[in-house]
């Protein structure tokens, strides 16, 4: 069975408010540093149930991101690929490319969740063997309000009814194929299983992990880093 990972990187991170992408900011790892986008790259091809993984990054950075690959013996990376304006595109853009010769799953990835564990993998391409489509989710362990007016609070949620969505999510190619010519009339999705799921398509999902944390501000950053040195120990 082939399947293919699709690392999304293909944002310039305004929230994250830096001239370098956040995906390019580095992690230490024992001895040296590796940009967030190797370190997320390397969780793939650590996992023996991955056949190939496609990077998809700002179309300027394209050049740097092979250098890198080549750099850190990314020997599972077929491919590097320009994203486009809005995640959607940047992972439309990545299924193209594989549509050529398509894997029977594909798994897409945000390049700044570097910390996903190989065992996490391994969870969501087996449940591949029931849903179509697949994703980790964790259950949010604060309480949660909605928001209420002039920043107020609002009425209190059920935790236990709610879900924390993560990457990678996995996908049977059929149901890719199902969904892919419609993938951008959804201007509003977050996430690539809400597209399936507006398409009727029934998404499984499996217990995430809280190490899986998406990089998102600086401070994140500073937490991933700090994170990273344990791990290297």
């Amino acid at each position: 069975m082939r399947i293919s990972a699709i690392i999304t990187g293909g944002g310039t991170g305004r929230r994250f408010d830096d001239d370098l992408p956040k995906q390019f900011h580095t992690l230490p790892r024992r001895k040296t540093n590796e940009p967030i986008i190797v370190w997320a790259a390397r969780q793939f091809e650590r996992c023996s149930l991955v056949t190939d993984v496609v990077l998809c990054v700002p179309y300027e950075y394209t050049s740097h991101v092979k250098r890198l690959v080549k750099r850190h013996k990314l020997k599972k990376v077929t491919s590097v690929i320009p994203g486009g304006q809005t995640r959607r595109d940047s992972v439309r853009n990545a299924l193209w490319s594989l549509s050529q010769n398509p894997p029977d799953a594909v798994l897409i990835h945000d390049a700044v969740r570097p910390f996903v564990d190989e065992n996490l993998i391994i969870r969501i391409i087996e449940r591949l063997r029931r849903f179509s489509v697949v994703v980790p989710a964790v259950e949010p362990r604060d309480t949660v309000r909605r928001k209420g007016e002039r920043i107020s609070l609002g009425r209190l949620e059920d935790r236990h009814h709610l879900l924390l969505v993560q990457t990678p999510q996995a996908f049977r190619w059929k149901a890719i194929t199902q969904i892919l010519p419609k993938w951008n009339l959804n201007k509003t999705a977050t996430d690539d299983a809400s597209i399936a799921i507006e398409h009727g398509i029934k998404v499984g999902y499996v217990e995430g992990s809280t190490h899986n944390f998406k990089i998102t501000t600086k401070e994140d950053l500073s937490l991933a880093r700090s994170f990273a040195k344990t791990l290297a120990k």
